[in-house]
């Protein structure tokens, strides 16, 4: 059994532990309120722009992979270039 002053400080803890969720939770609903029509309407917009949206998505993304491969990389690297890699940036890492 614990002394009196330990059960007691376990007792403040878990009421201030309760208390912190119980604001905590009021805290997420009202900024939920305060903030739900700006997301609504970003939602809306990306709603009905998603087709422009999604080809210049497409078109960065083409022009990320040309880059790299204009570089003479890939787009992904493989596990072994990335190992080469780690090991350069760490030095006296021998390789196994």
């Amino acid at each position: 059994m614990l002394p009196l002053s330990e059960q007691t400080d376990v007792a403040v803890a878990s009421i201030v532990n309760v208390t912190g969720t119980f604001v905590r939770i009021l805290g997420v609903r009202w900024i939920g309120s305060a903030f739900s029509e700006p997301i609504l309407a970003f939602n809306g917009w990306i709603g009905d722009h998603r087709l422009v949206l999604t080809a210049l998505t497409f078109g960065i993304t083409f022009l990320l992979i040309a880059r790299s491969a204009r570089r003479g990389r890939g787009p992904i690297e493989t596990p072994a270039e990335l190992a080469e890699e780690l090991a350069a940036d760490e030095p006296g890492v021998d390789e196994q």
